[in-house]
């Protein structure tokens, strides 16, 4: 794993002030409190825009989270970068620096691990694990949820599937959620998706799911219960 030198006091100090700009700069544009003043229309462009630039911010939060994780390896042991913050894990780390849920940071931090480069045991790089996801987040055009649908349902079958299959769903899976579907409509073509890769571990799904509801059935018996059979 290569660790970048770190950075001088002037450069942290550019970064934040890049980014203080940036927020005034949207405070100028819309301030929050302004939004009930806006005319229909313009609340409906209002809202795409937000959710363009949000999904931007999103995935700068998930790079972060990851890159922590990722310099917070457990072989590193003092040396770790959470470590050396005072911190148990990575996870805590994040979740100290921005005041999120420990559950948040570790999702950015999975996100994050997903669609970010990696390093090699040579010390090289490699291609994020779900690289249309990842230009596709870096990009401002897929949002969190549906990154998280398509990369935890390619996972899944990741050990079982073929690779190029597997490429191919995650093009098309992107294809459609930049086109304009939901989230929700993203985990119903997922699903099928899964089942056209995995074919062998949807029956084997239905079969554990048959032999659960074969069980004998449960009446009540005074203040217990008791089982027929």
């Amino acid at each position: 794993m290569n660790t970048p030198d770190a950075p001088t006091a002037d450069t942290t100090a550019t970064l934040t002030d890049a980014f203080d700009a940036l927020a005034a700069a949207l405070d100028d544009v819309l301030p929050a409190g302004e939004v009930h003043g806006l005319g229909d229309q313009a609340l409906l462009e209002a809202t795409r825009a937000v959710e363009v630039l949000g999904r931007r911010v999103d995935a700068l939060r998930a790079h972060c989270a990851g890159e922590i994780l990722e310099r917070s390896p457990k072989g590193l042991g003092a040396e770790r970068l959470s470590a050396k913050n005072g911190c148990r894990t990575p996870v805590e780390l994040t979740a100290r620096l921005t005041g999120v849920s420990e559950a948040t940071a570790a999702r950015r931090a999975a996100l994050g691990q997903a669609v970010t480069v990696r390093g090699s045991l040579t010390g090289g790089l490699l291609p994020p694990k779900f690289p249309a996801v990842a230009a596709a987040v870096s990009a401002g055009d897929l949002g969190e949820d549906a990154a998280r649908i398509i990369i935890s349902t390619l996972s899944s079958v990741e050990h079982r599937a073929d690779p190029a299959d597997s490429a191919a769903a995650e093009q098309e899976l992107v294809a459609s959620a930049v086109g304009g579907f939901t989230a929700d409509q993203t985990r119903v073509q997922a699903m099928v998706w899964r089942i056209a890769l995995d074919p062998d571990g949807v029956e084997t799904g239905a079969e554990e799911a048959m032999r659960h509801r074969a069980l004998p059935p449960v009446r009540g018996h005074g203040v217990g219960l008791c089982r027929f059979g």
